[in-house]
């Protein structure tokens, strides 16, 4: 049995064999089919038209007055590839743990109001980052990362944006509580809109 099939079968239907991928898809968003990593991790849909992985498909506006959190952190939960969407602005107002093995891509935004970092990675691997904006909270009263990577093993931030940091776009850093060091890490082609703040 196809992994299709498979999956129809948590909202107790079928799909008939000789449907064109398009048809499947159009079929999916009506019946609200989960994936496997989106049952397993438990999290509710908001817009089954969106891809998985996309984070208006748990519920995320991106209209930069809403905040997005529990969909941003949804996405994040699950993990494997992440739509940040393009012409939106997502905002968070706490820190965003993410998990292994993460692909986010997406010239959208994500802004964040904490005193904390915007994203944070722990004692993790195959991290990647690609084309996302990130905007801070400037006026913040400590060291606000847009990124954080603590004893990351396999990682990339690959041309991202970074804007409004009390702190740096990327921290990386040892893992201390899991004794674990960062390597084998990418960081290219990424823009600082501010000239008084660094990348790393």
């Amino acid at each position: 049995m196809d992994d299709t099939a498979t999956r129809t079968q948590f909202v107790g239907t079928s799909i008939k064999p000789g449907k064109t991928p398009e048809q499947i898809k159009l079929i999916v968003s009506e019946i609200g089919v989960k994936t496997p990593a989106e049952i397993l991790a438990g999290v509710p849909i908001a817009d089954y038209r969106r891809d998985p992985g996309d984070v208006m498909r748990y519920g995320a506006i991106g209209d930069g007055v809403t905040l997005d959190q529990v969909a941003i952190q949804a996405a994040f939960t699950i993990g494997g590839n992440i739509i940040i969407p393009d012409g939106f602005n997502f905002l968070v107002n706490s820190r965003i743990t993410g998990v292994s093995n993460t692909y986010v891509s997406g010239r959208g935004t994500i802004s964040g109001t904490q005193n904390d970092y915007l994203i944070h990675w722990g004692n993790s691997s195959d991290v990647h980052i690609r084309d996302v904006r990130f905007v801070g909270n400037a006026s913040s009263s400590t060291a606000q990362h847009a990124i954080s990577l603590e004893g990351v093993r396999s990682f990339s931030i690959r041309g991202c944006r970074f804007y409004q940091l009390s702190g740096r776009g990327c921290r990386i850093a040892y893992d201390y509580g899991n004794s674990v060091a960062p390597e084998n890490g990418v960081i290219a082609n990424n823009i600082i809109e501010e000239d008084r703040k660094s990348v790393v």
